[in-house]
């Protein structure tokens, strides 16, 4: 459980890399179920630093706005899956033939959704109108996640609509598929 949290800190303060927020923040205690669909794979990336492979999930109707040059609407969600990587027996990350770590079982899903007009009251947790949260390899919400930690850490894309990946997102063509 220690575990857990550590990981989930590092994951909160260092996830400089990855989808966001807009602009004052939001009310309340966010997504209490992790949603069923989490939209499209667009992104995937290694975390070497963190020993984590990551894949970046965007709900169609924020892929659409992205792409058209729009903002993000009310209820576009994003979602990052966090995965433990394999390590051979030395604890060195094992990579396939291409290079890119071996993903094992998720670690974390981080979740962000961008809210409409209850957005007019701010509350821990939020930025602009993003709403964030933190579910286990469970599915289920970490309880005292600090998530004031996400929204500060995605103020500083606020020009990018408060998304870290936004230009893979405006860049993206095609469907990827999970590894």
């Amino acid at each position: 459980m220690r575990r857990l949290f550590l990981l989930l800190f590092l994951l909160a303060s260092a996830s400089a890399g990855i989808g966001a927020p807009p602009t004052h923040a939001l009310s309340g205690k966010g997504e209490q179920q992790l949603p069923s669909d989490l939209g499209v794979l667009y992104g995937a990336l290694d975390r070497a630093d963190l020993g984590q492979h990551r894949e970046l999930y965007a709900s169609a109707e924020a892929l659409a706005a992205v792409r058209a040059g729009k903002p993000l609407p009310p209820g576009a969600q994003l979602t990052m899956i966090v995965y433990a990587i394999a390590r051979d027996a030395s604890g060195t990350p094992v990579a396939d033939a291409r290079g890119r770590f071996i993903k094992e079982a998720p670690m974390a899903y981080l979740f962000m959704r961008r809210r409409g007009a209850e957005a007019a009251h701010p509350s821990e947790g939020t930025a602009g109108a993003w709403q964030f949260q933190i579910f286990g390899p469970d599915k289920r919400v970490v309880r005292g996640a600090k998530l004031a930690d996400c929204a500060a850490c995605h103020e500083k894309r606020r020009d990018e609509e408060f998304v870290f990946s936004y230009e893979e997102m405006k860049a993206f063509r095609g469907a990827m598929r999970p590894r």
